[in-house]
């Protein structure tokens, strides 16, 4: 019995954690102007269709500081660091640059307006947690 209380504590982790992706989505006017605006993405929709259809906050990626929200969680993002606003203990990390060429898509949102989503940022974080454990 005693052997199988090590696993008691493991109950409660996440099997799934969901980091995020932070970026830059260019959207192509029909009167050849382009609208860009940053965009952050659960790791697991990383695509130019969910960049471009998700809009989590009002950024430029390359703004000193950035705040979204994601995963019903408000995210600031200071350089390469992100913490939850208001900061939860522990509830921060750093991020690593993705190098990307880009990604084209034509979001259903926007009718038929191209779109070109760069991933720039990929940050490891519990703030999107899909399930637990138990």
């Amino acid at each position: 019995m005693r052997f199988w209380n090590l696993f008691a504590p493991i109950a409660l982790l996440p099997i799934a954690t969901a980091d995020f992706i932070l970026g830059s989505i260019y959207l192509n006017g029909l009167d050849g102007g382009t609208n860009t605006h940053g965009a952050a993405v659960n790791s697991s929709d990383n695509n130019c269709k969910t960049a471009a259809t998700i809009l989590n906050g009002d950024f430029q990626y390359e703004d000193p500081i950035i705040k979204f929200n994601l995963c019903d969680s408000t995210v600031v993002m200071n350089g390469a660091n992100w913490m939850l606003d208001p900061q939860l203990e522990g509830a921060n990390g750093t991020c690593t640059p993705i190098w990307s060429k880009g990604e084209s898509c034509v979001p259903d949102k926007f009718g038929s307006v191209p779109a070109t989503w760069y991933p720039e940022m990929y940050c490891q974080s519990l703030v999107c947690v899909t399930a637990t454990l138990d």
